[in-house]
């Protein structure tokens, strides 16, 4: 009851607009309204909550709800009984807490699963109004599962490294990379149930699967919290040497993502900045994990190339937006962009995926390349596909061809699939 005060408190403007109402319950709803049957809203919910969602919708001629007493269970049917002198009623539930209230009504509904309704009829027969139960696919896409790819960069320092045929530190690099794959997926979970309201609202992702419903916010929850521990658990088959350090790198990356979420990704040109240390984080992982140091070559590659697809996803968002559009109008994004920054966040883009490609051709330069490759020469068509590559992102994310995240895309994308085969060849000549 306390805790309940103090969340109505926490939320006096409570968007009513964006919660999600079943359409079944509500036709019929409707449908007893036009009869001139009393429609009743009997929730524990506090009053002060229940009354504007009532008002919002329009079809219940009585509201219930918690005053002094949460209004659960027997104190329900008894609130109902007495509003309705103690005629006959259909009662529309989802939960164990209305048994009592289903036992005392004369039609008993039941809004769940198929399988938690056959659970839920104790002692009473009723008619169960199927919610479809999150499927494999439901929650593959919840998790981002095609978001997993980006953790192929855990590998990047043995592939960089020339350790490829080293079993410990390859066995060490793909129990990091399932590793952040899991912790990734976690994360993914959080992110949405932070971002519900902005997902609800007009022009927001109301297809994900929290916010249309799909998966239940407990499920999430507990879904999340599952994922993340079994994430720290996989670190017990890395030597203990490097587990510390892992698991701190893990928690900057749960930190860093709780903090993108709630504040730093309003911040403008901050946010494209963190988003891109997330792929660099990978890397890092990946070197950690395998005790294999980075070059500063790398590492100055991959910044700019990664802020180059952090940009890119950005100027998608901002392509979607109205002429004119400020950061009030942009809002359902959680962004503090405006349309009329497109063309500086290209420009930044755009800029730092040529100098990714500038340092990867001065890298050819280096006498240490020298010494890893026979025919360093042939490097120079890992080059000149890479500039293709971004090149030609570039062009497509302009046209507007390119509708999701750059990586998301790449997974999606024939040509990606055959530079990425080409590049893999001329590296391999190089030997």
């Amino acid at each position: 009851m306390y805790l309940k005060v103090l969340l109505a408190d926490a939320t006096p403007d409570l968007p009513v607009e964006r919660l999600l109402f079943h359409p079944e319950v509500l036709r019929r709803a409707r449908e007893a309204q036009a009869r001139g049957l009393d429609t009743v809203l009997a929730t524990a919910t506090l009053q002060s909550v229940a009354e504007p969602i009532a008002q919002y919708l329009g079809v219940f001629s009585h509201v219930l709800g918690t005053v002094h007493t949460n209004l659960k269970g027997a104190a329900k049917l008894d609130a109902i009984q007495t509003v309705l002198d103690n005629r006959p009623f259909a009662y529309m539930g989802d939960s164990s807490a209305d048994v009592p209230v289903w036992r005392g009504a004369a039609e008993a509904v039941i809004v769940a699963t198929s399988a938690r309704g056959r659970t839920l009829q104790q002692g009473f027969t009723a008619e169960v109004i199927a919610r479809p139960a999150a499927t494999f696919a439901t929650w593959r896409r919840a998790l981002r599962v095609h978001q997993w790819t980006k953790n192929l960069l855990v590998l990047l320092p043995v592939i960089a490294g020339h350790r490829w045929l080293d079993q410990a530190a390859l066995h060490a690099a793909l129990i990091a990379a399932l590793a952040a794959s899991l912790l990734a997926s976690s994360v993914y979970l959080a992110n949405d149930l932070l971002d519900l309201h902005a997902d609800r609202s007009k022009g927001g992702d109301r297809q994900r699967p929290i916010a249309d419903g799909r998966i239940p916010y407990g499920h999430a929850v507990l879904a999340s919290l599952g994922l993340c521990a079994l994430a720290f658990a996989l670190l017990g088959l890395i030597p203990d040497a490097v587990r510390g350090p892992l698991a701190l790198l893990m928690l900057a990356y749960v930190g860093a993502n709780a903090a993108y979420s709630m504040a730093l990704k309003r911040v403008v040109i901050l946010d494209v900045i963190l988003l891109s240390t997330m792929y660099l984080w990978r890397i890092l992982l990946g070197s950690v994990a395998t005790g294999i140091m980075l070059s500063d070559w790398l590492l100055a590659f991959s910044v700019f190339f990664f802020l180059g697809l952090a940009s890119a996803k950005r100027c998608i968002e901002l392509g979607r937006l109205p002429a004119g559009a400020g950061p009030a109008t942009s809002g359902h994004t959680g962004r503090g962009y405006q349309a009329t920054d497109l063309p500086v966040v290209r420009e930044i883009g755009i800029g730092s995926s040529l100098v990714s490609i500038l340092v990867l051709a001065l890298y050819l330069k280096d006498e240490q390349t020298a010494s890893l490759y026979q025919r360093p020469q042939l490097l120079w068509g890992v080059v000149m596909l890479a500039l293709y590559w971004v090149a030609r992102l570039w062009v497509l994310v302009a046209r507007g061809r390119v509708e999701s995240d750059p990586v998301e895309f790449a997974t999606r994308d024939g040509v990606t699939f055959a530079v990425a085969l080409a590049a893999g060849l001329s590296l391999l000549a190089a030997l």
